[in-house]
């Protein structure tokens, strides 16, 4: 039988097979455009002699999440004084045929101040530094994420707490399991109240600390952690999980 290591090797070289005399060679490879996957190709090698055999291998194709892009506001417009009223526009692009189907705005200024539409508004009516978060949903159901800060100070001086955030692993394939910390820093003479959690999955939690976070949908999330303080000033901060086919 002919040697056929080497897949596509055997596939540029088969026209050399077909002229050993007795051996009948042909070769078909097609690659398919699909849509919200990179790509597909199928390879098939047949060989008639005085026996048959055929070898077909197909390799495996990957999703491709949507992106999600901000648009507005504009860097110049991202600070304010508190009831700051700013107005967000954002794109979604999906692979190949898709159609983004889903539209959200998480300002994180309140666990559950969520926005619909590619267009939205929000007021941020304390002080602040605040992360808001654009996501957007193809029809597959995979995500696509872009953020921006927004502060809000009633002073020019108004000093931040600290807040580091972290999760083990930060990728990975599905479904993948993410726990998440985080370790606030507060100002001189002020305590920190609580926590809030928006793990980019639907999923909420107020523990400064969630384990077994589980996201089955491959694609490359942004989860937002918030804390507020005793002055009533909410801070931001965020980490990236990748999670694979």
């Amino acid at each position: 039988m002919p040697n056929t290591s080497g897949l596509f090797g055997g596939v540029a070289g088969i026209a050399d097979l077909a002229a050993q005399g007795d051996v009948e060679a042909a070769a078909t490879v097609s690659g398919v455009s699909v849509a919200n996957f990179d790509a597909e190709l199928i390879t098939q090698i047949e060989f008639f002699s005085e026996f048959d055999a055929m070898l077909c291998v197909g390799v495996q194709a990957t999703q491709v999440a949507p992106s999600a892009i901000i648009q507005l506001p504009l860097a110049a417009n991202t600070s304010g004084l508190p009831d700051f009223n700013v107005t967000f526009s954002g794109i979604g692009q999906a692979s190949g045929q898709k159609r983004i189907v889903d539209y959200k705005w998480f300002f994180n200024d309140i666990e559950t101040s969520v926005s619909g539409g590619q267009v939205t508004d929000h007021t941020f009516t304390e002080s602040g530094s605040f992360l808001v978060t654009f996501r957007v949903m193809d029809e597959d159901g995979l995500f696509g994420f872009d953020t921006i800060r927004i502060n809000t100070f009633s002073g020019i001086a108004l000093e931040l707490p600290g807040l580091e955030t972290s999760g083990t692993p930060q990728g990975g394939e599905a479904p993948l399991v993410v726990d998440f910390t985080s370790s606030g820093s507060g100002v001189a003479g002020t305590t920190i109240l609580g926590y809030s959690w928006n793990f980019g999955n639907g999923t909420l939690s107020r523990r400064q600390n969630q384990n077994d976070i589980t996201y089955h949908v491959p694609g490359l999330y942004i989860p937002v952690c918030t804390l507020v303080d005793s002055r009533n000033v909410k801070v931001s901060d965020s980490i990236t999980i990748g999670v694979n086919n």
